[in-house]
């Protein structure tokens, strides 16, 4: 269920309070497939998932002090 849940982030969904298993977006209309994005949220969106792998890679480097 975690990597369902972590797709349905990565595409911009959010997860609604009310309910425990409730996520919306508000690009998200029922019935197409593909969310219609501005170039503005696409540009937003490609920016904060670079910054994420930035800061995932510079996290998993290790010093090694003693070389």
């Amino acid at each position: 269920m975690a990597p369902f849940i972590r797709r349905l982030g990565n595409m911009g969904f959010k997860k609604i309070e009310s309910e425990e298993l409730e996520y919306g977006s508000d690009d998200f209309v029922r019935g197409h497939p593909e969310p219609e994005l501005s170039p503005e949220a696409v540009r937003a969106r490609l920016k904060e998932l670079a910054l994420a792998s930035r800061k995932e890679l510079c996290g998993s480097k290790t010093r090694r002090s003693d070389v």
